[in-house]
């Protein structure tokens, strides 16, 4: 819309040339051309049309065909095969993070087993190994999902925002993404926050391992990284320091601990309501929500 009425205008090159274009087409055929915009609530069938699977009417590329075009006049920074069957990821191969989480989601939504797309995911799961090497995030998630040790993590070490907040390390110096997703694991870390275990959960167990889960020895897992998954090695110094602040987790304070969680747990409640609830990302919305469920139940969502 502000591109056709400031008849060009704005920052893309691209959609300023194809506003020029069309401009001069409607000069040429004497057509007046005036675009505004209309609320979806008031536009209910082009909201509708937009949001309908309609393969028969749409086109598509082969992934290989694709690349063709690619090679030859390079990437484009839009995308012209804007269709629902190209909108697929080709330039991606199969990872254990992804695998392991869009497979978990997909069972607990009551996605049997045995359905082909599953299959075809579990046994590329365990073809690299299983979901033992997934990466931090994964082993977080799947550990609260209680498919996961809480001993195949390195400690988040909660005690950290015990620190003075001058000091260098103070998680207050950190990135605020970082930081706030940071805030409610350590909570779910230090509390070993855990979903109960049932028939699901005994299913995963089975079915996200390529060993016996009562086997695996979990604090081996801690720095277990899918090679496929491992974008930056870890560093000596990395190594290191998880290798210190695990031998403090394995005699941490008890009295500290508990500190720590009630600070933990102001800091989360301070951020609902600075936030409104709404948090500054997705991923820490989720687990201040889930947190927030865990000491409070239906009362703390209010």
């Amino acid at each position: 819309m502000y591109y056709v009425n400031k008849q060009g205008g704005g920052h893309s090159k691209l959609l300023c040339l194809e506003v020029i274009h069309l401009w001069q087409f409607c000069i040429e055929e004497d057509i007046t051309l005036v675009a505004a915009h209309l609320p979806g609530m008031q536009n209910r069938l082009a909201d509708h049309l937009s949001r309908t699977v309609s393969l028969s009417h749409e086109l598509s590329l082969k992934a290989s065909a694709l690349w063709i075009i690619f090679a030859t006049f390079d990437i484009p920074t839009i995308d012209p095969f804007s269709m629902r069957e190209s909108r697929k990821h080709v330039e991606d191969k199969w990872r254990v993070f992804g695998t392991a989480l869009n497979y978990t989601s997909l069972r607990i939504l009551g996605v049997g087993p045995d359905d082909p797309d599953l299959v075809r995911a579990r046994i590329n799961l365990h073809s690299k190994g299983g979901a033992v090497g997934i990466p931090s995030w994964g082993k977080f998630w799947l550990a609260v999902l209680n498919v996961y040790s809480w001993e195949g993590m390195n400690t988040l070490f909660p005690e950290l925002w015990l620190l003075p907040a001058w000091m260098p390390a103070h998680p207050s110096t950190l990135w605020c993404h970082c930081r706030q997703v940071y805030l409610p694991m350590s909570y779910c870390y230090a509390t070993r926050l855990t979903a109960e275990e049932d028939e699901l959960v005994q299913s995963f167990r089975q079915e996200l391992y390529v060993q016996d889960y009562s086997s695996i020895d979990w604090p081996a897992q801690r720095n277990n990284v899918a090679a496929c998954d491992l974008y930056t090695p870890h560093s000596w110094l990395l190594t290191l320091a998880n290798a210190i602040l695990n031998v403090y987790e394995a005699h941490h304070s008890a009295r500290l601990r508990q500190r720590a969680i009630a600070e933990l747990y102001d800091h989360i409640k301070a951020d609902d309501r600075f936030t409104k609830a709404i948090s500054i990302g997705p991923i820490s919305k989720t687990i201040n929500m889930l947190v927030r469920w865990y000491v409070d139940g239906d009362v703390g969502v209010h």
